[in-house]
């Protein structure tokens, strides 16, 4: 048995606190009336960095929370660099400080309580020196803020003023650091970001509040004001959404060229990922793809892909739904012309509880052109409560056109549910005679047709890939019946 006049370790005793309490009010004041010095020396806070080719250099970075029972160590002693052009992630486990770390950065902690108190945050300006945001008082930091270094925050409810409309918020933002631009000016700067963000209604959306956009919407809204003022820095909080475009595409070689690529994505915990492709190869190119993501609990994954082109394409992009309640999605569109073989699919591997998989692929087939989709969907032993929906739709335009299908799925576990659907359909000539009837060639009634098959999987291409998509389908369509 234990003395009972041994101190237990997590009493804090009335005299203690007191202390406590007299200690975090000496400190945080000092700190404080440092921080407020409108007319400090500027020597006090410019350095210059120890790589100009670096945007910001943590160098032994302390932040320490005064809190009524102690001092919390947030962050103590991280160095890193960020260098220009490109993106860094800090990883690790929920409560290891990342979020406090980006919030140093920005000189948002929460005050008084909160404060970095060691280390130095060089800022490079751009112009040969460097601000040490450690000591920046805060004036300096208002005109940093927003205009030099951006933040995308977790939530946007929580950044967004529900009783302003949208564009308002977004103006407020470019007329706070250009105050020298005409407010005609400053709304075609947020219309022109509205846009940059995949927003199709961005005059409507201009007029909106937050409440009547979607979460997907409200957190677009959040990266154009993050845009507004072409920050040197942009910092994504943990439960950011990432989108990632690519075109591909190669001139025709006198020989065979292999194109080989892997792609390899990690979403942690609540994280959005979405990788959008669009490949358009000569008839000589092999083109062999690994692409594949990992999913952490409540992360979101989702491969958009379209491929036209090659001799043969195998390309199966791949989701392991690691965490509980992650979501996988592959849409696929496929273009087979003569002579080509578009072997295309997905693979949904569900390891938790409460996952979800969506896979919708269509594919047309030209000529004695063939598309193939390949998929598995695995569902493990241990998993409970998860759903995979699969839908291949298959369109041949010629009578020698071939497609086919391939699905194998291995279902397991405890209340999970499977479903797989695929269609095949030729082109109908009837409605190629009735399109021909109102003057349009042949050639525009078998594009039409087609735009129409796998319209509803390019409106999921943002809007600038769409356009583009739609005219490769027609170069693809001429020649094609006849």
């Amino acid at each position: 048995m234990s003395d009972k006049n041994e101190k237990n370790s997590s009493y804090i005793s009335g005299k203690e606190s007191r202390k406590i309490s007299k200690f975090n009010r000496r400190v945080t004041k000092k700190l404080e009336r440092d921080r407020a010095d409108a007319n400090k020396d500027p020597a006090l806070f410019t350095t210059k960095m120890k790589d100009e080719n670096n945007v910001v250099e943590f160098d032994n970075v302390c932040t320490y929370f005064f809190t009524d029972v102690g001092t919390v160590k947030a962050v103590d002693g991280v160095s890193f660099v960020v260098p220009k052009c490109s993106t860094v992630g800090v990883v690790g486990e929920s409560g290891c400080g990342k979020s406090v770390t980006s919030l140093s950065l920005m000189q948002l902690l929460q005050r008084p309580q909160g404060q970095t108190v060691g280390g130095e945050i060089r800022f490079n300006l751009g112009d040969g020196t460097a601000y040490n945001i450690v000591n920046t008082p805060t004036a300096k930091m208002q005109e940093i803020r927003g205009n030099k270094i951006s933040m995308i925050f977790q939530e946007p409810m929580t950044s967004l003023n529900p009783v302003f409309r949208i564009g308002q918020q977004v103006d407020e933002v470019t007329m706070l650091h250009n105050p020298e631009m005409s407010k005609e000016e400053v709304k075609a700067r947020t219309l022109e970001m509205l846009d940059l963000v995949g927003i199709a209604n961005k005059e409507g959306v201009y007029s909106m509040y937050p409440h009547e956009l979607s979460g997907g919407m409200r957190q677009r809204i959040m990266i154009a004001i993050a845009l507004a003022c072409s920050p040197t820095l942009i910092i994504a909080d943990e439960g950011s959404e990432l989108m990632y475009m690519e075109g591909c595409t190669a001139p025709r070689f006198e020989s065979g060229t292999l194109h080989s690529a892997v792609v390899e994505l990690v979403a942690l915990k609540d994280a959005k990922i979405q990788y959008v492709t669009v490949q358009n190869w000569s008839d000589n190119v092999f083109n062999l793809v690994t692409k594949r993501g990992m999913a952490e609990a409540g992360a979101q994954i989702r491969w958009v892909d379209c491929n036209i082109g090659s001799g043969i394409t195998m390309k199966y992009p791949a989701v392991v739904l690691k965490g509980d309640g992650a979501k996988g999605e592959v849409i696929s569109i496929a273009l087979a012309n003569n002579r080509q073989h578009q072997d295309t699919g997905a693979k949904m591997i569900h390891l938790a509880d409460n996952t979800s998989s969506n896979v919708l692929s269509k594919s047309v087939s030209i000529g004695n052109g063939r598309a193939s989709y390949r998929g598995l969907v695995y569902m493990s032993d241990s998993a409970k409560n998860c759903k995979n929906n699969t839908e291949c739709d298959a369109l041949l335009i010629n009578t020698n056109s071939r497609t086919d299908t391939y699905p194998a799925i291995m279902c397991s576990g405890h209340n999970n549910s499977v479903q797989h659907e695929a269609s095949v359909s030729k082109l109908s000539e009837e409605q190629i005679f009735y399109m021909r009837q109102r003057g349009l060639s042949e050639n525009e009634a078998v594009s039409l047709s087609v735009n129409g098959f796998v319209n509803d999987l390019v409106k999921e291409f943002p809007m600038e890939y769409s356009v583009e998509l739609k005219r490769l389908i027609e170069l693809q369509m001429e020649g094609a019946v006849g």
